[in-house]
């Protein structure tokens, strides 16, 4: 009797952790789809979920933004701009994203391109300037990964509307 009693509990506490693991890879995966949709224009302001992890991406999201075309703003001002050390960062912001520190701010920086080159104001040139990535090849790169489409195709499609 005392057998099935420990194979009881056994099984109770299996299950009840493999529900919290599931919660948590579901949790993450939640936030790390926020955090793409975010960057790449695709939330609406009615689907925004009031947590800490959201509310820390969106504060990342904003100082980036406000710090783009600083050509000294480094991992470490960044870091230190949200007041932690540079690996509590790096964590933070993989767990969220799934992303590099470095990865997370040239995704910005491709979502503001995108925004600027939406707007019409500036010719490529100037706009891959502005956002700070000079290399036109490597920023044609990065934008398809980002968005998954062309460059010229982003373009086309913004023309056409």
């Amino acid at each position: 009797m005392r057998y099935l009693s420990e194979m009881n509990n056994f099984f109770y506490y299996y299950f009840i952790n493999a529900l919290r693991v599931k919660t948590l890879f579901s949790s993450r995966n939640h936030l790390r789809q926020y955090a793409k949709d975010k960057l790449t224009f695709h939330l609406q302001p009615e689907e925004i979920v009031s947590d800490l992890d959201t509310i820390f991406i969106d504060q990342c999201i904003s100082l980036v933004k406000t710090r783009y075309s600083d050509e000294s703003f480094t991992v470490h001002e960044f870091a230190q701009s949200m007041n932690m050390n540079n690996s509590a960062l790096y964590k933070k912001i993989k767990i969220c994203t799934g992303k590099s520190i470095n990865e997370f701010i040239r995704t910005i920086k491709i979502s503001i391109a995108a925004e600027l080159i939406m707007k019409g104001d500036l010719n490529l040139g100037d706009i891959i300037a502005e956002v700070g990535i000079y290399d036109m090849k490597y920023f044609r790169e990065c934008f398809k990964k980002e968005f998954g489409i062309a460059l010229r195709d982003y373009k086309k499609m913004k023309q056409q509307q």
